[in-house]
């Protein structure tokens, strides 16, 4: 038996065995470390109990909250996230916005809005002292900025009992995203978002054609070029070139902004290994598109706009010829099909475009994952995949009968 294997090929209980070995007698840097690593390879049961223990024994350190309560904010529980992350507020009121933007996702109300204020302060005289020492972390911090602006202004929209009150106030905050990142598709689309509570869906429609334009003509060359190097595969195992090629335009796409992400220092929380030589094209590929909670509310919002206009269908058939709104979906699938709600929203779309056995093939698979033991978190329930399956096997009775009747027939 071939004994040699990579720190990458360890499994989980090998990691915690070796974990547990070494835990007796470790100072707090090293429990802090061992918490890294432990984060880098998703193993966050050991990983919360490194880092809390790093906490006990340096109470004091900002680092050691720091990485404590994000990693909690992320993966539970919240309510300790929640006390660790104010503990690091009390600590360090005037640095750091990080754990206030935290507070601002767990918290609600005014309590949530308040925190994320905070974190737009924080981050702004962040930026100033950046801009003014003519640090290049400056641009970094610019595009941190905007983001934070962002998620203010929709805690906002979600808080108000009428938008109408928070509206001046969402749209300076977004004038002010725009200035700081010009380069982002964030402010436009939730620009857009409020255009939609306001009842204007004609300009919600034109700021997200505006937004989408800064990244999605790259979603599709990137999907492209990943087809292209599935499609050659077979060639490649022949030894042929052309796979490598397809690899060089996928990673021509990308651009400086892959490697933008690379030199920000983004990698502090991915342990302490270098290099694995996995080479994981698609998850780069990814990486530089919009996350994937910002792409799905994109294709919800040109869902929605499509149906709150005037020839809503021939809209949607156009965006769909057009690969607007079902390309948005697919990449998702691509990049994570357990996701019921996307498998929802694609088989609405499908249906939209005269698609409905594929869009019964869509709800049937979002029901498959939503039924499934470990289940991902959907906003669509079961019931709602049952009325619109019904909606759409009733659409198909009307308009193909025969077909219904030839299902039916033993």
């Amino acid at each position: 038996m071939d004994k040699r294997r990579t720190p990458k090929t360890k499994s989980a209980a090998a990691r915690r065995a070796r974990a547990q070995s070494q835990m007796q007698g470790m100072d707090a840097q090293q429990r802090y470390e061992a918490g890294l690593e432990a984060v880098a390879y998703d193993d966050f049961d050991n990983a919360r109990q490194h880092l809390r223990q790093a906490t006990e024994l340096a109470p004091q350190n900002l680092e050691y909250l720091g990485a404590y309560g994000a990693l909690l904010a992320e993966a539970g529980p919240r309510e300790e996230a929640v006390v660790v992350l104010q503990r690091e507020v009390a600590l360090s009121p005037d640095k750091g916005f990080e754990k206030f933007m935290y507070l601002g996702q767990l918290l609600e109300g005014e309590a949530a809005i308040n925190n994320l204020r905070r974190g737009v302060q924080v981050l702004q005289a962040e930026v100033q002292a950046l801009a003014e020492a003519a640090r290049p972390e400056a641009d970094v911090a610019k595009q941190q900025l905007a983001g934070a602006l962002c998620s203010l202004v929709e805690a906002q929209m979600n808080s108000a009992a009428d938008v109408a009150g928070v509206a001046p106030e969402c749209e300076e905050l977004l004038q002010r995203a725009r200035e700081a990142d010009a380069s982002s598709p964030e402010p436009q689309q939730v620009l857009a978002s409020l255009r939609v509570e306001q009842g204007r869906p004609e300009e919600a429609l034109d700021l997200l054609k505006q937004s989408m334009a800064l990244w999605f003509p790259r979603m599709q060359a990137i999907m492209k070029a990943l087809d292209s190097d599935s499609d050659e595969e077979p060639a490649q195992r022949d030894g042929s070139a052309d796979g490598a090629a397809g690899e060089a335009g996928a990673a021509a796409e990308l651009g400086s902004e892959a490697a933008a992400r690379e030199s920000d220092g983004e990698e502090a929380m991915e342990g302490g290994e270098d290099g694995d030589g996995d080479g994981d094209d698609d998850g780069d590929a990814h990486e530089a598109l919009p996350s994937f909670e910002f792409r799905f509310e994109t294709a919800k919002l040109l869902v929605e706009l499509d149906e709150s206009t005037d020839d809503a269908i021939q809209i949607l058939e156009s965006l769909l010829a057009e690969n607007d709104s079902a390309p948005i979906l697919e990449s998702l699938l691509a990049e994570n099909d357990s996701a019921p709600d996307v498998w929802y929203l694609m088989g609405m779309c499908l249906h939209a475009g005269g698609e409905p056995e594929e869009a019964l093939e869509a709800l049937e698979e979002g029901l498959r994952l939503l039924r499934s033991p470990n289940a991902p978190a959907a906003d669509a329930s079961a019931e709602a995949f049952e009325e619109l399956k019904a909606v759409i096997q009733a659409y198909i009775a009307s308009h193909n009968p025969d077909a219904v009747a030839k299902e039916a027939e033993p």
